[in-house]
Parts: structure tokens; sequence; C-alpha cells
């Protein structure tokens, strides 16, 4: 089985200077925290440093996103949320806070969600 990692930040940071055996021991620490995949053994490892990349969405997503929104709000019963795609930049406060807005509309829907 092969797992991706990936850790967003800078060049000046002290993770970007970890070394790769360091990054592949935490690695394996955090999926083996998370439980999610019963206990990982880590056998081989690629670390792959890309300076100066963000995530960031693609020229032309926000237009499209609104044409999709627009199209979804038409249809009844249908409550559009998100988190602004795939990748976000956003720290925990403000997922935490999109979040929090994402379940207020459903609330304010009215819907019932019981069932």
């Amino acid at each position: 089985t092969v797992y991706c990692l990936e850790v967003w930040c800078d060049e000046d940071d002290e993770m970007w200077r970890t070394g790769d055996a360091q990054l592949a021991a935490l690695a394996t620490e955090e999926l083996n925290r998370t439980g999610q995949f019963g206990h990982v053994t880590v056998n081989d490892h690629h670390v792959e440093r890309v300076a100066g990349s963000h995530p960031s969405s693609a020229l032309g997503t926000a237009v499209a996103g609104d044409a999709i929104n627009a199209k979804l709000a038409q249809v009844e019963g249908i409550i559009s949320v998100g988190r602004a795609g795939a990748h976000s930049i956003h720290g925990m406060a403000e997922s935490m806070a999109a979040a929090k807005m994402a379940a207020d509309l459903v609330l304010a829907s009215g819907q019932d969600l019981t069932g």
C-alpha cells in the first residue's frame, strides 16, 4: 500500500530542513496515531520538496464554481457547502468558521436531516 502525505511549509521553515528519514518517521507516527490503517510499517519512503509551491485553485475555478452553485440553487432540497476546493490554505480558525457557516446554512434551511 502506498501512502502519500503532504506537508506545506515555507523554505525557511524548520520542517523544510528536516531530513528525509525524520520526515518518514513523522509520517509513520502520524498514520499510526490516527489508527485508521491499523499498524503501519514503512518499508521505503520518498520525499519531494517543491520550492515555492502553495495550494491554489486553477484560473477560472471561481467562475466555474459560481455557475455550478447557481444551477444547484435552482434544485429544491439541495444545499451546497464546501471548503473552497480540494486544497485550501486556510488555517484551523478559518476552516472551523467555514464548517460552522455550512452547518448554519443547513439548519436555516429547515430540512429534516434525521432520516
